[in-house]
């Protein structure tokens, strides 16, 4: 597609632990009470007639109930709540099941090569987006490029929450030049500008909301229209809410990609992990959709209700998710003090057996990690070799680590700083479900070892999406991150407190100046020599700091019941999320 504004301009520049079954008598009490409530009556009447095809649906559990859509909204990845805006919204663009950028509500991207993507000498950038003919909101509304302008104008205004977020400050101007072009404009490059997905530009219809946008921004951001009563343009629109309990939504008959092949999608919110096994076992859902289920349970699964003659499938996958320790950084929320102590650091780090760790946690396999960079990626004997400090299991070293920083046992055993005054309690911090629990218990317990008082904590699920409250944490917190090509950004990259991270980003207040330009320069540079380039300098200097500690590379899990089909898993270095709902659209079930 050549450029509309510019079509002749030249491109410049061009201790593992046994495998607990305490879930299951409470997994088997619910078990019965589902199948208590009995089929439900079979259609039919005795009149002769045909009967018509029944409605199609299908029932998906998560653990969390999301709280909303739209760009007001995010949703940690644990409980599944994230899973589910792309049953309901669209993007520009959006990643297939090995995380290749694929056009969406876009027709094509913009390419280097046609002239739709300009990259000029002073470092700017303009990309042409051509969109789709026929896309609609589910009010009926067609969407054009200005709902995509509006939307960057809510985005780039200071006082609003999204405006600090990469790519969003990176864009200049937007600009629809018919109804069906979008021509953004960069301030600097950016090495992903021509495929923006999910959360990097977000469309809203100026018709229905600049008005309440211009005069009242607190009313505007707190709308129902983010929730029960949102708009999107994906497949399926919101029929019912039923707050704590499910969401219902209808297939949107002029969806872009055709009417969807199953009518209705009811999500249920199970609220723990038990809860959801059980109905999985009492086939009262039909997709299992992560993060939730418990590994062992996953173990279990393969061998009874999806056991070959059933029909009944589990999928695993590597879903490029890293299991991380991070430390907390903020003088006046460390406990103890010592955390900013690079040596005391160390020590917590070689006190854990890795694979130890990820043995126990994911019996289906899991690889102990050391760095961000994947287990499999050729750059290891390239770029980043020697990068990638060893840091072994060694619990003798993390003793002597400790002492060096003026540590000793007391007559308890526990480590103390007598000339600080200080005792070595902390505290472990980790989200619930996935066998979350058990993790936390291990390295606890490897914290323990080596004579540190570390108490085992928690998070409520209520707490799962309040980002003071996840940033809060004393000592350490047990934490995952999909390595995508934002990972660096989003987790090394120090930014002030805004209205959505009320104590500022990474969620431990990490702030090393020198990592922050060598990221901004990452978010710029283009070519993949030279980005392998700055990434081994970052991962230099964060694993030198231990601002994260690697624990293991994750794998996640799908549960299918009997004759759904479409439900797949999504993995890569370029996965944004681990989410499993991008091809919604196609699922279909036949029973």
């Amino acid at each position: 597609m050549k450029n509309p504004l510019s079509p002749t301009l030249p491109r410049e520049g061009g201790g593992s632990a046994r495998l607990g079954r305490s879930w299951i008598l409470p997994v088997l009490a619910t078990v019965l009470l589902i199948a208590c409530a009995g089929p439900g009556k079979a259609p039919g009447g005795g009149t002769g007639q045909p009967l018509p095809a029944a409605p199609k649906s299908i029932v998906i559990g998560i653990v969390e109930e999301p709280v909303g859509f739209g760009p007001f909204n995010t949703h940690t990845s644990g409980g599944g709540a994230q899973q589910i805006e792309e049953i309901a919204h669209r993007y520009l663009a959006t990643l297939d099941g090995q995380t290749h950028p694929q056009p969406d509500v876009a027709a094509e991207l913009p390419s280097l090569e046609d002239g739709s993507w300009i990259i000029r000498s002073d470092g700017t950038m303009q990309t042409a987006f051509q969109l789709r003919t026929n896309v609609r909101w589910h009010d009926g509304a067609a969407m054009v490029a200005d709902d995509w302008v509006f939307g960057w104008e809510v985005d780039h205004d200071p006082t609003m929450p999204n405006v600090a977020l990469v790519p969003i400050r990176y864009i200049s101007q937007a600009s629809a030049i018919d109804d069906n072009t979008l021509v953004l404009d960069w301030s600097q490059t950016f090495p992903f500008a021509n495929g923006l997905t999910r959360g990097q530009i977000n469309p809203l219809q100026r018709a229905r909301f600049e008005s309440v946008y211009q005069a009242d921004h607190e009313r505007f951001i707190s709308s129902p229209a983010w929730s029960t009563e949102f708009i999107g343009l994906g497949p399926y629109r919101i029929a019912d809410w039923t707050q704590g309990a499910q969401l219902k939504f209808q297939s949107f008959d002029a969806f872009y990609l055709g009417k969807p092949k199953v009518d209705t999608i009811v999500v249920r919110f199970m609220r723990d992990p038990n809860t959801l096994l059980a109905n999985i076992l009492a086939d009262a859902i039909d997709v299992y959709l992560p993060l939730g289920l418990l590994q062992e349970a996953v173990v279990d699964l393969r061998r009874s209700w999806a056991a070959p003659d059933t029909g009944n499938r589990v999928l695993i996958y590597p879903d490029g998710r890293l299991r991380f320790v991070e430390v907390q950084w903020r003088p006046d929320l460390q406990k103890p003090k010592a955390l900013s102590d690079r040596r005391v650091r160390e020590a917590l780090y070689r006190s854990i057996d890795r694979q130890s760790l990820a043995d126990a946690i994911i019996p289906t396999g899991a690889q102990g990690a050391d760095s961000w960079l994947l287990p499999n990626d050729p750059l290891r004997a390239t770029v980043f070799k020697g990068t990638i400090p060893t840091y072994s299991f060694d619990r003798a070293a993390s003793v002597r680590l400790l002492q060096q920083a003026g540590f000793r046992r007391g007559a308890d055993g526990i480590m103390a700083n007598p000339a600080a005054g200080e005792r070595f309690e902390t505290l472990v911090w980790n989200t619930n479900g996935g066998g979350n629990e058990k993790e936390n218990s291990i390295v606890a317990d490897s914290l323990r070892s080596v004579g540190i008082a570390a108490e085992q904590y928690i998070l409520p699920a209520s707490l799962l999406d309040d980002s003071a409250a996840r940033a809060s944490f004393p000592g350490i917190s047990i934490s995952a991150r999909t390595v995508t090509a934002e990972f660096e950004n989003a987790q090394l990259r120090y930014r002030e407190p805004t209205r959505t991270a009320p104590l500022g980003a990474p969620r431990g207040g990490y702030n090393n100046t020198e990592v922050n330009d060598l990221v901004d320069r990452l978010q710029i540079t283009i070519p993949d020599d030279e980005r392998a380039q700055i990434t081994r300098q970052i991962m230099e200097r964060v694993l030198r700091d231990l601002q994260l500690m690697p624990l293991y590379w994750n794998v996640e899990t799908l549960t299918i019941r009997k004759g759904v089909t479409g439900p797949e898993g999504r993995t890569g270095r370029y996965n944004q999320y681990p989410l499993a709902t991008w091809n919604v659209y196609a699922w279909d079930i036949n029973r």
